[in-house]
């Protein structure tokens, strides 16, 4: 039976001798490894032109490529052409001023594929091919699945193919938590995340964050707003021009509070009991409880001067 493990990491080992001897082109033709990768992938995979297809399956970030894309652009090695039927998707292709770079990465491939494949029959090359595409459609699965998953954590399962201009501020916030969340990362650092959203969607956000802290993580807050603290009682540091001013547990510092509150309750309670009641006194003289007027009641009734009715307001002195 083959060793899951060892075969993978057969795979990563091929996979960084490729980078590496990719490298070597890129640096002979002053090019980035990212820039290689690009040429290399649509070189590759004619039916394969767009910045999504090399995002998706060359596993490269999207601000990679884009950044890579562009710079392609620039050096006349690269030209983009808007899709016939749907506007929103570019195809890329490479232009004659790669011939050379194309025909040394093809001669590197071939290199490293006689070393890598060496013994292997006609028949071992279809079967490696037949593993190969199935760990590929494995994998984009995979990743499909848990791109799902986060959305579904974020409460933004409808929204995988939306574009940012067509989210809200808190649903484009709730997306960036979602691409943090991918990678299932041990630390969560969140800036100001609720800075620009109404009050009501700062506060799921911030209960979506102390979920997330509940499960297992650490969430590190940078916030100006005092008062979501309250809903996320963990260790807290202000800082004050530059400088730590406190560190506390706002826990802590709740209990603290509602003990001394609780205190006070109590003791009111005791001297509400031990007080004498109107009941208990027999001679009472009404003349000595004073009586003034509301101070706003008066303003107001100035400026009512002809209305019928009598407002009176008062505080007892």
């Amino acid at each position: 039976m083959i060793c899951i493990t060892d075969f993978l990491a057969h795979i990563r080992l091929t996979m960084k001798l490729q980078e590496q001897m990719l490298k070597n082109i890129c640096e002979t033709w002053q090019l980035t490894i990212t820039e290689g990768k690009v040429i290399s992938f649509l070189y590759n995979n004619p039916g394969k032109d767009t910045a999504a297809d090399i995002t998706e399956l060359r596993m490269l970030s999207k601000g990679n490529v884009s950044q890579a894309v562009e710079s392609l652009i620039q050096k006349g090695l690269l030209k983009r052409t808007a899709d016939q039927t749907d506007r929103r998707k570019i195809h890329l292709s490479l232009l004659p001023q790669t011939a050379d770079i194309t025909a040394a990465i093809c001669s590197m491939q071939a290199n490293l594929y006689s070393q890598i494949f060496c013994g292997l029959s006609e028949e071992d090359l279809k079967f490696y091919e037949q593993i190969n595409q199935q760990i590929m459609e494995n994998t984009k699965k995979a990743i499909k699945e848990r791109i799902n998953e986060v959305l579904d954590k974020v409460e933004l399962p409808d929204k995988r193919d939306k574009f940012p201009h067509q989210l809200s501020g808190g649903e484009q916030q709730r997306i960036v938590l979602a691409r943090a969340l991918l990678n299932a990362p041990p630390i969560i650092l969140a800036d100001e995340p609720t800075g620009n959203i109404d009050p009501e969607t700062s506060y799921r956000l911030i209960e979506l964050l102390k979920d997330i802290c509940d499960s297992g993580k650490t969430v590190v807050i940078a916030t100006h707003q005092y008062d979501l603290i309250e809903h996320f009682p963990g260790r807290v540091f202000r800082c004050e021009n530059g400088a730590l001013q406190e560190d506390f547990s706002f826990a802590e510092k709740l209990a603290a509070r509602n003990k001394v509150m609780n205190e006070g309750l109590e003791s009111e309670l005791i001297n509400i009991d031990n007080s004498e009641t109107i009941e208990d006194q027999e001679n009472i003289d009404l003349s000595e409880i004073q009586v003034e007027p509301h101070p706003k009641i008066i303003e107001e009734k100035k400026e009512k001067d002809n209305d019928d009715s009598d407002v009176i307001g008062f505080e007892l002195l």
